[in-house]
Order: structure tokens, then C-alpha cells, then sequence
């Protein structure tokens, strides 16, 4: 039996679509949530999936306008029959339109299943890709907005994969506009801003983020002269690729978001086919379906990983992008935008992965050698004991 206690709503990445089980990991866990249906309308059905901006041929485009007027009069089956189909396949990749119809559709679904359905669940836990772990955030200020989320007591539960916006804001302006709007009507507050979704409002329960750093193995391109191809140059693809890291609102009380930092490009941590990042892939899996399971979703065949393989799986991150000649171990410190974002202290002047893997390593049962000494280690002996 499914859990009868949460609503789960995943978001793809831009070019993503909900078929893609068998390529990225937001599908995946939809596929394999326990009280998902064919249908995500379907009565009953717990769990619902969003297409990324870009290519889709599911993606609807809704109006805001229209559907902030049939859901302020309590049309909610009519304000879900306007999304017309809407692929946004240039713009969607390019600039993240669609983002807004997914949002808007996600609080269509969200409000037919709790008002008109009766559904009980106490947790609405999202998860999200790229921009789709954007347009979660974004959703939880929606949420916030919307008194029948407050007053009903609910908690939004949140997991982002490596959030990056579109439209630098803009694209949730004219949301903000119909809020301001609609608010007139009693539904929604009068103090209220969808803009700023890393800002965490207080129905948000609990964020936990992997934050990529964007460092990968240097490239190294070769021009033909002659009859050799020489090294002509070095280029590190996508290291300056913006993203937003979560952190609570001014004055929400809540818990701190918890961000785990981690080497590799942006979509290291879900895409399933490429086998470049299987640790991190590994890692994601485990640390966001724990994360599922503690607030009321079940995810079918899901076994957590012991501390051994929590271990293990950091140990090939070191191993893949460590350098024993630099001062602070791996190969290349993230510049520019992720450099100031993506906050992580451990990585510094010690061998750890992020603050994570420092805990983990801080039991003597889970580690052969003593963390304190650990610089001394040669990489050919630094296995599991």
C-alpha cells in the first residue's frame, strides 16, 4: 500500500522527458514511486511527473491569467483542460520557457488532489533537475501564497539537483503580476513575491541540494599537422554554468538548508547513462530517496547504502578528480560564478569530498586509514579495508 501521508512531484531537467527512465534519474524515481499511476489524474494517484523545458511533446502551456481566474472561482478541472500542448523547443532549452506552465499546472494537480479528491497527506515533497529543481523552488513560494497551503498545515520537502534558473527571473514576473492581481480576491496574501525561489519561505520543511562544482577532467583538443595530431589546447567545459544555491528567506524560521557539494559537471549526479560520474550517480540515488522515505514516499527496490558504500562512493569521487601535487588534492578549484556559489569548506587544505563525506570519515568503523594522517596515503593502497 502506498503511503497515505504525501504528494510527490518531480520536475525534469530542460530536454528531459518523463519516458527517459532508462537515461535520467527524475524519471526514474517517478517510475518507481510507490502510489504513482499511468495517469498522474488518475484518482488515487500520489505522484506526478513535469516534462523540462525544450523538446517535449507533453509539455502544456498554460495562461497565467486564466488559470489564476477559473481557480479563484473553484474551476479546477476547467482551469487543468486549458493547458494546451506546447513543445518551447528552442526557447524551453535556451531561455527555461515552459517553466511557468509547469508550475502552474503542478498547483492545478496539487489543489485537485487535496480539494477535490479529499486526498490526506500531510508532506508535498519535490524533486527536481536542473531547472526543474528550480521550478520546485519556485512552486514552494507559490505554496506559500496560497492560504489553503499555510492554514492546512502542510510542509513542502524539497530536493534539488543542482538548481539553475531561466529568464534570470523574468519568467516568473508575469506569475508575480497575476498574484498581485488575484490577491484582491482573498485567496492569496498581500504580501507575496514567486521571484527569488532560493530564498526558502517557512512552509518549506526541509531542503536538501547536491550542488555540482563543475570541474572535469581537462579536454585536451588536437589539431592535424602533417601526418600528427598534436596537442593544440585545453578547454574545461561548463565550469561557469550558473546555478542558485537554496538558503531560508529573511525571517522564516525553518531548518537551514543542507547542501552537499560535489565535483563534476552539471548533470553528474542523475544522468544515468553516461558512466563518466557512477559514483556520484550513486550517491545521488541514495541521499534522495533517503531523503523521500523520511518524509512519507516509498521508491520501489530502493536499498540505502551502508556506511562502507557511502564510503566507497567518495572514494571513487577522490579518485577521479584527485591531483597529489596540488595543495588543496583535487585537480581544479571551481572559478567564477560556482566558485561563489557553491560554498564548501572541507575541500580546502584536506582530502575530503564536502562536509558529508567528513562526518562519514570521522568513523573509525567506516575508514582503514586515520583521517589525520590521511595526505600521507598512496593511491594505489587507498582501498577498503
Amino acid at each position: 500500500m502506498p503511503n497515505q501521508n504525501a504528494l510527490t512531484l518531480y520536475f525534469c531537467g530542460s530536454g528531459n522527458k518523463r519516458e527517459q527512465i532508462g537515461d535520467y534519474l527524475v524519471p526514474a524515481l517517478y517510475d518507481r514511486t510507490v502510489g504513482k499511476q499511468e495517469d498522474m489524474w488518475s484518482a488515487g494517484a500520489r505522484a506526478a511527473i513535469f516534462d523540462g523545458p525544450g523538446g517535449s511533446k507533453n509539455l502544456l502551456k498554460f495562461d497565467a491569467k486564466e488559470v489564476f481566474d477559473l481557480v479563484g472561482s473553484g474551476e479546477l478541472v476547467a482551469a487543468r483542460e486549458t493547458g494546451k500542448k506546447r513543445s518551447h523547443a528552442w526557447t524551453g532549452s535556451l531561455t527555461g520557457a515552459g517553466v511557468v506552465s509547469n508550475l502552474l499546472h503542478a498547483w492545478i494537480w496539487l489543489r485537485y488532489k487535496l480539494i477535490e479528491e479529499h486526498l490526506v497527506a500531510e508532506n508535498i515533497n519535490l524533486v527536481g533537475f536542473s531547472r526543474g529543481a528550480y521550478s520546485c523552488l519556485a512552486l514552494a513560494k507559490l505554496l506559500q501564497q496560497d492560504c489553503y497551503f499555510e492554514l492546512n498545515q502542510k510542509k513542502v520537502n524539497i530536493f534539488c539537483f543542482d538548481p539553475v534558473p531561466g529568464g534570470k527571473g523574468k519568467m516568473l514576473g508575469f506569475v508575480n503580476d497575476e498574484l498581485r492581481r488575484f490577491a484582491w480576491g482573498g485567496n492569496f496574501k498581500k504580501i507575496f513575491d514567486v521571484r527569488k525561489p532560493e530564498e526558502l519561505p517557512k512552509i518549506v520543511n526541509e531542503c536538501h541540494t547536491i550542488a555540482q562544482e563543475n570541474i572535469k577532467y581537462t579536454e585536451v583538443q588536437h589539431k592535424k599537422i602533417g601526418k600528427h595530431n598534436v596537442p593544440w589546447g585545453i578547454i574545461w567545459k561548463d565550469a561557469n554554468f550558473q546555478c542558485v544555491v537554496p538558503r531560508r528567506e529573511p525571517g522564516s524560521a525553518g531548518e537551514e538548508p543542507v547542501i552537499y557539494p560535489m565535483p563534476g559537471h552539471h548533470s553528474a549526479a542523475v544522468n544515468i547513462k553516461e558512466n563518466a560520474y557512477e559514483h556520484t550517480k550513486t550517491l545521488g540515488e541514495h541521499l534522495c530517496c533517503e531523503f523521500l522515505k523520511r518524509h512519507g514516499t516509498e521508491i520501489d527496490g530502493f536499498t540505502p547504502l551502508d556506511m562502507k558504500e557511502i564510503n566507497h562512493c567518495y572514494l571513487g569521487i577522490i579518485r577521479q578528480f584527485v591531483n597529489k601535487n596540488s595543495k588543496n588534492g583535487f585537480a581544479r578549484k571551481p572559478s567564477g560564478h560556482r566558485g561563489r556559489a557553491v560554498k564548501n569548506d572541507h575541500r580546502d587544505g584536506n582530502w575530503f569530498v564536502n562536509w558529508h563525506h567528513a562526518s562519514i570519515a570521522s568513523k573509525p568503523s567506516a575508514w582503514h586509514y586515520n583521517p589525520d594522517t590521511v595526505r600521507d596515503f598512496d593511491l594505489a593502497d587507498y582501498e577498503e579495508a
